[in-house]
């Protein structure tokens, strides 16, 4: 019972992944792509390890997956390169869901990470000051402050102040 999240963070990796092929491709090649996954021995290894790496591992690749398929669905639009589209994408609300179950799994890896990847890629394309003028951005900022701060602030006040101390120096 003790490996039940890594397993089930296993499936939750190979289902959105997935999704995400099949999105963007075809069935087969999402099948494809699923197969290829579930055989590396990395994967196989962690997914049955009763440790974090396999949790933080699909809530950072489930949550770079949905900003990608958010601005997949907004580019597919042809609304994307319209002057001031403020455009609404659930993909990106689900992104910051996943990123903030990230954040509490563990911080400094999911912000270098996801940060690492997202950051670069809009100002890439471009598009950097669209991602920050996104209502969705905005809402899921919100989102993952509701969903992180009350978990430090009943940390900091369970430990009296000493987790804030250590843990933000």
């Amino acid at each position: 019972s003790a490996r039940l999240p890594s397993v089930l963070s296993a499936i939750l990796c190979i289902s959105i992944l997935f999704h995400f092929l099949k999105t963007l491709y075809d069935t087969k090649l999402a099948l494809l792509g699923s197969i290829i996954l579930m055989s590396s021995l990395e994967f196989a290894s962690l997914s049955r390890f009763s440790i974090t790496d396999m949790t933080l591992a699909t809530l950072i690749s489930s949550s770079i997956i949905s900003f990608f398929l958010g601005y997949h669905q907004i580019i597919t639009s042809h609304r994307f390169f319209k002057f001031q589209i403020v455009e609404f994408s659930y993909w990106y609300i689900l992104a910051f869901v996943f990123f903030s179950l990230a954040f509490l799994t563990i911080v400094p890896v999911a912000v270098i990470l996801v940060g690492l990847i997202l950051f670069p890629f809009f100002w890439w394309i471009g598009k950097l000051e669209y991602f920050f003028n996104n209502l969705s951005f905005w809402l899921g900022l919100v989102l993952f402050i509701v969903l992180t701060v009350p978990w430090y602030l009943a940390v900091h006040f369970a430990t009296s102040g000493e987790f804030s101390k250590i843990f933000f120096g």
